[in-house]
């Protein structure tokens, strides 16, 4: 029913940081299609607890732009027809309908190898995601922890469309506070409140995510050195506009990031007189963001700013370092956005971000004075704010300095390891 593969990745020749015994299964079922936050999220995890790491998925798409390099991957994938087992009667077996027998079927199949995986890697702690897994695998989570109740399992909730998720699904309300979560974790404060009044049986906590492992590496690495996963026109592309301002934006294109505000501040910021000549990169849409990238497209046509507007598809890790290492400013105008790992990152490559008070990372930026903050949907403070920026390159140079050394003290992958497993700690010695 099942081909499987186990691919045992090189480990990353970082230090490794864990000091507990924990050995974590994190479940990526239907969540590695392409890179998003949670593709992200997962890879962070993994590069933080190398050999004490499993990761379980059923699509590697995304891994082969964003590849994890430590700990050990299981895929599953459904090969050939599904049959229900011949102990079902066959009237009820002929009466199901086929597609209703072959996802039952497939679900046996599932569980009955994530049983083997729990058991072979002495797994003691499972991870997972909500919207795509804590609903489909309930009954499976339920006898993994009938069979051995030691096995912790930890949900992780990261953005607000998972939380609305919780919020109106009276059965996820009810698994969430069912007794079978150990915690959940999400991203910042802001989502902790929010959480504490859905889930009431079991500890919430926050643990902010930093810049993954590859991308420190290659942060400290020039942009000449970074060659291979990277496709000729980029290079090409970024050298045509090497003599102006690069502004840049990077992460999944839709409707709550307000690319739209941004164009428009953008193309108010070309009309006023004797600012340098400055150049917009919108990067990192999928497929599925397709429709808004059109009609941000025919915006720059509006306001005329699209001969200096750049669309970008998906880059790899080393084409975003390159991408990042190429950049002057880093522009995040995302409203109801928890946390925000992008800023981050490129605040680990030594450059100024622009984000919104709607960041979640804006009250730990803003307090120790490492970022420009605007109102959310404010064009006229993001343009103010681009302007300032593009004038004065001494403040471009001391927040990208001073933001890389704050990122590097305290918002790396270990940062984010050490802090769930302190969370983890402090729960299970209640």
């Amino acid at each position: 029913m099942f081909a499987d593969s186990v691919v045992g990745f090189e480990p990353l020749r970082t230090r490794t940081f864990c000091t507990t015994d924990i050995v974590a299964l994190f479940v990526g079922i239907g969540i590695f299609a392409e890179p998003n936050g949670i593709t992200r999220a997962m890879q962070i995890l993994m590069n933080y607890f190398g050999d004490r790491g499993v990761l379980l998925t059923n699509d590697v798409t995304a891994l082969r732009s964003h590849p994890i390099r430590a700990g050990r991957l299981y895929r599953f994938r459904i090969s050939g027809r599904t049959r229900l087992p011949t102990l079902l009667p066959w009237p009820l077996s002929r009466g199901l309908a086929r597609r209703a027998r072959s996802m039952i079927g497939e679900y046996l199949g599932l569980a009955k190898y994530f049983y083997q995986i729990t058991h072979k890697e002495k797994v003691n702690r499972i991870c997972l995601n909500t919207v795509y897994q804590l609903h489909a695998l309930s009954f499976l989570l339920l006898a993994i922890k009938l069979l051995n109740n030691r096995i912790k399992i930890t949900v992780i909730i990261y953005d607000l469309d998972e939380l609305a998720w919780c919020r109106n699904k009276a059965v996820v309300k009810l698994l969430l506070n069912s007794g079978l979560l150990h915690d959940v974790i999400t991203v910042d404060t802001s989502m902790r409140v929010l959480l504490k009044r859905i889930v009431t049986r079991v500890p919430v906590f926050a643990v902010g995510f930093g810049v993954s492992a590859d991308l420190l590496k290659l942060a400290r690495t020039s942009p000449g050195q970074i060659k291979s996963g990277i496709r000729p026109w980029l290079p090409a592309l970024l050298s045509e506009d090497k003599q102006s301002i690069v502004i840049i934006f990077h992460g999944r294109i839709i409707a709550r990031r307000r690319l739209e505000d941004l164009i428009s501040a953008f193309s108010r910021l070309q009309k006023i007189p004797d600012t340098r000549r400055s150049v917009l990169y919108v990067a990192g849409y999928t497929e599925a963001d397709k429709p808004y990238v059109r009609r941000l497209k025919t915006l720059t046509h509006q306001l005329g700013c699209h001969s200096v507007t750049r669309f970008l598809p998906s880059l790899t890790t080393e084409e975003l370092a390159y991408f990042y290492h190429s950049s002057d400013i880093f522009v995040f105008p995302a409203v109801q956005q928890p946390w925000g790992l992008a800023p981050l990152e490129a605040m680990a490559f030594g450059k100024p971000v622009i984000i919104t008070e709607e960041c979640g990372l804006s009250g730990i930026l803003r307090s120790n004075n490492l970022a420009l903050i605007v109102r959310a949907r404010d064009v006229d403070g993001l343009c103010r704010n681009l302007e300032l920026l593009v004038r004065d390159e001494g403040m471009r140079h001391k927040l990208g300095t001073e933001g890389r050394v704050f990122v590097e003290q305290n918002m790396m992958f270990y940062h984010t390891g050490r802090e769930l497993e302190r969370a983890w700690a402090a729960n299970d010695t209640k």
